[in-house]
Formats: C-alpha cells, sequence, structure tokens
C-alpha cells in the first residue's frame, strides 16, 4: 500500500508538469508538436503509441523468457506501460523488474556482472519525465530520451536471444 501511494504521489508531480506544458503551449513539446500540424501530429501520436506497444511487446517476452523463479514482475505487467500519466512513475518500476529479472537469471547460470538494461531503461525514464517541462531543457532531454529509450530496446530484444539459445 505504501509504494502505491508513493507511486501516486509521484505521478501528482507528473501531473504538474504536464499542467505546466499545457499552461505553456508556446513552449516545449506542445510548440513542438504543433509544428507539425493537426495530421501530422497524429501521425506521430499514433506512430509512438505502435512503437510503446511494440517495445511493451518485446519486454513482456523477455520476462516470459526467464524461468518464473526469476521473474521480479508478472510479464503482463509491462503494459501498465499505458495507463497515462502513472506511466511515467510505473515505467521506472517496469525498467527495474525486468533488470531485476534478467540479473536473478542471469545469477543461476553463474553471471553475477553487468547492469542488466537498468542504465539505459533508467535513463530514459528520467528523461522522458524532464521532457514535459516547457523549455529548452525539456526539448533536449526528449531528444535524448528517445535514443536511451532505443538501445534499451535492443538490449532488451539480445536478452530475449540469449535467454533463448540458452546462453
Amino acid at each position: 500500500m505504501r509504494l502505491l501511494a508513493l507511486k501516486l504521489l509521484l505521478t501528482a508531480g507528473v501531473c504538474g508538469l504536464i499542467g505546466w506544458s499545457l499552461a505553456r503551449p508556446d513552449k516545449g513539446f506542445l510548440a513542438e508538436i504543433a509544428l507539425l500540424g493537426h495530421w501530422g501530429s497524429a501521425a506521430l501520436v499514433l506512430a509512438f503509441l505502435l512503437a510503446v506497444a511494440l517495445y511493451a511487446h518485446d519486454l513482456q517476452r523477455v520476462l516470459e523468457a526467464i524461468p518464473e523463479p526469476f521473474r521480479a514482475a508478472r510479464p503482463k505487467s509491462v503494459w501498465l506501460m499505458f495507463l497515462i500519466p502513472y506511466n511515467f512513475v510505473e515505467d521506472f518500476w517496469i525498467i527495474g523488474n525486468v533488470a531485476a529479472s534478467l540479473k536473478a537469471h542471469a545469477a543461476a547460470r553463474g553471471v553475477t556482472t553487468g547492469t542488466f538494461g537498468l542504465i539505459s531503461g533508467l535513463g530514459w525514464c528520467a528523461l522522458q519525465i524532464l521532457a514535459l517541462v516547457p523549455h529548452e531543457v525539456g526539448s533536449v532531454a526528449g531528444l535524448l530520451a528517445v535514443p536511451l529509450w532505443l538501445w534499451h530496446w535492443a538490449f532488451v530484444r539480445r536478452a530475449r536471444a540469449a535467454i533463448m539459445a540458452g546462453a
């Protein structure tokens, strides 16, 4: 119950950032999206949601590939990424659970070193929150979040392939 309360409190902070962005539509991500026009913005949002769905699917698949005793979370829990604005906070736990699961599985196989995607994963999580700031800081954070997210996604796909190959 305390963990949920903490997540909800942090989500309230995210809502404050979103509210700040909405109050400043001439700055930050809203201004950048507006440059695309209505159709361009709609296409970007749909493409982004599709990419998140594919990413969540890969996160679910890597958790499913890890034997149940080593999983820190249920595979379907990754779909909480679509629970906006709660997802901004929950993403940290999703990434942490995937990394903990990979680490536990690797340790059972004698591998005890590595970050198991934690640095790139937590990096994009933090940067996506900073991207909500209606300022140049938010714009830069958003630009930096995307390659970290893609890096983490590639890591997750490689990790699953390694698990499936028995490595």
